[in-house]
């Protein structure tokens, strides 16, 4: 743990782009698996390997979307209504507010958990003031790539942590077990507290995991979702939110790439909803829903405005030029794309309850 009460050596700063977003035009679908169209793509950001997503969402200011960049070490923020670039933060380095592979991001408030990849850390950052709060896991972990947060109010979060190292099966070490980690973190006035309560994720067995980034919880039904990305596996496990294996496993032998991006997609208050994964194929990107209580395939949909999807979020709420939820996602590791949530639920006859 460690506890840094002083500001970042790189700040928010406008780009000022002159370049838009593209608007992309429909495509033809096929009944088996109808093409949605995205609503705008993002200037594309070669070089950059942009990875997860994650929205930003202030009352008195539009919404932005922030994206982790791999290879550029930074964070990138955009428009959430044009995708138009707005501003970036941090730069490479292992300092407070510096990066080396930022990957996974999740946002709660004026707060970003950034999974900071090869520093071996999660970093907490205030986006308005652009202050680290403080950083957490280098002790713990190894090579971690998601983290998805359980918000409990009054600076108190569990947050999930993926920790992807390479490790032989047979000859791994003692106490090196553990795809996943749960950490209980306060913040305060005077900075972070992060304590590692678990552990779980072994490497052989019914409950193994090998190559683990996406996780996500749902805790009114007690689940936490873990998409394992292994060839031998390509599969979701469903864990209690303590971390013990239910016995549940998601679209075994249906993924033609990896399961990727994860997200739960919340309906009406009678605890139903949908699962969204990315089925990461070069040939065929789609995108899989299963119902959120019974975990049965509702049905799939593809797109020919995103690629070698990574990240998703959906965004629930009228923001802007989407009326009722919108989903964005990562394209090719080169750019951002949003897909207004009403064309997927009247392509799919969905709930539409669901982005309210």
């Amino acid at each position: 743990m460690k506890t840094l009460p002083r500001g970042l050596s790189t700040v928010l700063f406008p780009l000022l782009l002159a370049a838009c977003a593209t608007t992309p035009g429909s495509r033809p679908a096929t009944p088996s698996m109808p093409a949605i169209p995205a609503t705008w793509v993002a200037e594309p950001l070669p070089g950059d390997e942009i990875d997860s997503v994650s929205v930003w969402r202030r009352d008195d200011a539009p919404a932005h979307v922030i994206a982790t960049a791999k290879k550029g070490h930074r964070l990138v923020l955009l428009d959430a209504d044009t995708g138009r670039l707005a501003g970036e933060l941090g730069r490479h380095g292992s300092a407070p507010g510096e990066f080396s592979a930022p990957n996974g991001i999740a946002i709660d408030g004026d707060l970003a958990f950034v999974v900071d990849r090869d520093n071996r850390r999660v970093q907490v950052l205030q986006l308005t003031s652009g202050n680290v709060i403080g950083t957490f896991g280098d002790d713990a972990l190894r090579r971690p790539f998601g983290l998805w947060l359980r918000v409990h109010g009054g600076g108190f979060y569990h947050v999930y942590v993926t920790d992807s190292f390479d490790v032989d099966p047979g000859v791994e070490p003692p106490g090196m077990d553990g795809r996943v980690k749960r950490y209980a973190v306060r913040l305060s006035g005077s900075g972070l507290e992060a304590q590692l309560e678990g552990r779980f994720g072994e490497m052989e067995g019914e409950a193994a995991l090998r190559y683990v980034e996406s996780v996500w919880g749902d805790p009114p039904h007690n689940r936490l979702l873990v998409a394992d990305e292994y060839p031998e596996h390509r599969d979701i496990k469903v864990f209690d939110m303590a971390g013990r294996f239910t016995g549940a496993v998601i679209g075994q032998g249906m993924f033609t790439g990896e399961p990727e991006g994860l997200t739960l997609i919340e309906c009406g208050d009678d605890g139903g909803g949908y699962w969204l994964v990315s089925d990461q194929d070069p040939d065929q990107q789609a995108f899989h829903l299963f119902e959120r209580r019974s975990l049965a395939r509702v049905g799939s949909f593809r797109s020919d405005d995103a690629r070698m999807v990574d990240g998703l979020w959906f965004q629930p709420g009228r923001s802007g030029r989407f009326p009722a939820g919108v989903l964005f996602t990562q394209s090719n590791d080169i750019t951002v794309v949003a897909f207004d949530w009403q064309h997927i639920v009247e392509a799919l006859s969905l709930r539409r309850d669901c982005g309210l």
